[in-house]
């Protein structure tokens, strides 16, 4: 808080009741503990439906380890806040807001464990529980802007493969930093390719596709793309098959010939500008293994949706609003 806000904030004590006075003398008195915050800020949104039969008739029962639990009128289980989520069983509450603060700001897993005072190992841990929630399928409408990108494919970390082995290791020989990776049109061996899709809205979804086939966009669009959208998106063959079998209008804009407007309206430059933010953004990383790559696509987007609204609270309540599922 600012000098300017502390002032306003003074001349609104002045306007509270006596038992206002009281809560905030109290509260200066006795601070909650972090834990407790955290307690609090879960508590704050009642579970819509059971986790175990997606019953919505619950209600209150009692509390335990600091947490609100429920009880399901239909099946009779009970659960807390963070029953079937990626958070569930996650230790170390008190330790969580200043890990919603990493997650804010990128932080690396060093700095990011330096931070909240724990293990590197377990910095890392958390980053994928947090993470690694079902995705949204957001569903995208409106016009679509829709284009792929290419990052490199990396065995970061992988202990599929040791100097013992006898086979050859499964990632390219070495190079030195600063070449190029690959030419246009290598090898997927050495790329993975990204199709990024965001409408008018400012909504985004993303997918990690096994090739560039037509069929390949043609499931990742049909997941994220309404209907009755309009696609927009470069010259490319892949999109125009795709828009066709799936029955999208379809704008291709010929991006070879420098063609980056048409009728004043259709265009992809929003989706661009989000790559350039997303390729920028994932360089503090120095490199993101593929087997996590989703993750960091989906820590990026949480980024751009929250927007201004983006908090340590904010990062919390959305990845425990996700059902938990295995990294894969």
């Amino acid at each position: 808080m600012d000098a300017s806000e502390f002032a306003k904030f003074l001349v609104r004590v002045d306007l509270m009741s006596e038992e206002q006075r009281a809560v905030l003398r109290d509260l200066l008195t006795h601070p909650p503990t972090a834990k407790t915050r955290v307690a609090t800020l879960l508590d704050e949104t009642m579970p819509e439906a059971c986790p175990s039969c997606g019953s919505a008739e619950i209600g209150l029962w009692g509390k335990a380890h600091g947490l609100q639990r429920y009880r399901c009128h239909d099946c009779h289980r009970t659960f807390n806040p963070l029953t079937g989520t990626t958070l569930a069983r996650l230790r170390r509450r008190e330790r969580w807001l200043g890990f919603g603060l990493a997650l804010q700001e990128g932080q690396s897993v060093r700095r990011c464990a330096t931070t909240c005072e724990v293990a590197k190992s377990t910095a890392f841990r958390w980053r994928h529980r947090f993470l690694s929630a079902t995705r949204k399928h957001e569903v995208l409408s409106g016009i679509v802007e829709a284009d792929e990108t290419f990052f490199r494919r990396s065995f970061k970390g992988s202990h599929q493969w040791s100097p013992d082995a006898q086979e050859a290791p499964p990632r390219p020989k070495a190079r030195r930093r600063g070449l190029s990776s690959t030419v246009s049109g290598a090898s997927l061996k050495e790329r993975v390719p990204v199709l990024i899709m965001r409408d008018r809205s400012g909504k985004t979804a993303h997918a990690v596709l096994p090739g560039l086939t037509g069929g390949v966009f043609q499931e990742a669009l049909s997941t994220h793309v309404a209907r009755d959208a309009l696609l927009c998106s470069d010259g490319a063959r892949t999109f125009a098959f795709a828009a066709r079998k799936i029955g999208l209008h379809h704008e291709a804009l010929n991006t070879r010939g420098k063609e980056h407007l048409r009728d004043g309206v259709f265009h992809i430059q929003n989706v661009n500008a989000y790559d350039s933010r997303l390729k920028d953004w994932m360089r503090r990383f120095h490199g993101v293994a593929t087997r996590y790559l989703p993750n960091y696509l989906t820590w990026r987007s949480m980024i751009e949706r929250l927007g201004e609204v983006a908090s340590p609270a904010a990062f919390i309540l959305d990845s425990a609003a996700r059902k938990a599922v295995a990294n894969t």
